[in-house]
C-alpha cells in the first residue's frame, strides 16, 4: 500500500513537473513570435519613413 502511493506521488510529481517544463517552453516561444511581429512591424515603419522621406525630397528639388 505504502509503496503504492509512493509510486502514485511520484508519478504526479513527474507529470506536474513535466506540464511545468511544458508551459515553460510554450511562453517563451510565443513571446519571441510577438517580439518578431514587433521588430517586423518595426522594420515596415522604417521603410515607409524611408519612402516618404524620398519622395519628400523629390518634391522639393521639383516643384
Amino acid at each position: 500500500m505504502w509503496s503504492l502511493q509512493a509510486r502514485d506521488r511520484k508519478r504526479g510529481e513527474a507529470f506536474v513537473g513535466v506540464r511545468a517544463f511544458a508551459r515553460q517552453e510554450r511562453v517563451p516561444s510565443e513571446f519571441l513570435q510577438h517580439i518578431g511581429e514587433i521588430i517586423d512591424v518595426g522594420e515596415k515603419v522604417a521603410e515607409t519613413r524611408a519612402k516618404t522621406n524620398k519622395a519628400a525630397s523629390y518634391i522639393q528639388k521639383h516643384f
